[in-house]
């Protein structure tokens, strides 16, 4: 073994650790899958979270099909560099990639629970009128509501909302006969 193949080595030994140190972190709630609350350190877990084992593992997976690389290729630093610098992007843009999709979606969570608090009728003595929904479901009466109960609705809505955003599991023609089943179309 060459002096450069055991600097890999040992390289490729502490990557290993910092991926299991410095993991990232999901929490789950009721109808919401894999929150993802960002990194941190192992013995620093933020919040109600546990660390994501499918992430943690794709990292040292990552490391040591780069350290492979790097070993063969240790006498070649210009190759290796090449190499460790696309990684490097590689790995910042995957980063960026999550974080933004998993921002997005926790958003779109939001949004539509705060449409269907703000469109629902909360206050007591309304009927909706024929073939209007009735969004109130799960809501309850009110006069003027506080800002605690506002959130707390929003909360609510928020658990209703996770499932719809959800991806789709049917296929095009199961999701239109299930439609024309809910809605009485017959053939």
């Amino acid at each position: 073994m060459t002096r450069a193949q055991r600097i890999v080595a040992v390289l490729y030994c502490l990557l290993v650790v910092y991926c299991c140190v410095w993991v990232p972190w999901v929490a789950s709630t009721e109808g919401v899958k894999d929150i993802s609350q960002g990194y941190s350190w192992v013995w620093s877990s933020p919040g109600a979270g546990v660390p994501s084992l499918p992430a943690i593992l794709t990292r040292i997976m990552a490391v040591t099909a780069l350290s492979a690389a790097a070993f063969v290729l240790a006498g070649k630093w210009k190759v290796l560099l090449s190499v460790a610098i696309l990684a490097c992007v590689g790995v910042l843009l995957y980063n960026y990639w999550t974080e933004r999709v998993a921002e997005r979606r926790k958003q779109k969570i939001h949004d539509c629970a705060v449409a269907k608090v703000a469109t629902a009728v909360r206050c007591s003595g309304y009927v909706p009128k024929k073939g209007e929904i009735d969004l109130s479901a799960g809501f309850e009466p009110c006069d003027n509501p506080t800002p605690q109960e506002d959130e707390t609705a929003v909360a609510d809505a928020e658990k209703e909302c996770a499932p719809e955003m959800e991806p789709k599991k049917k296929s095009a023609h199961e999701q239109i006969e299930q439609y024309k089943h809910q809605h009485g179309i017959k053939d």
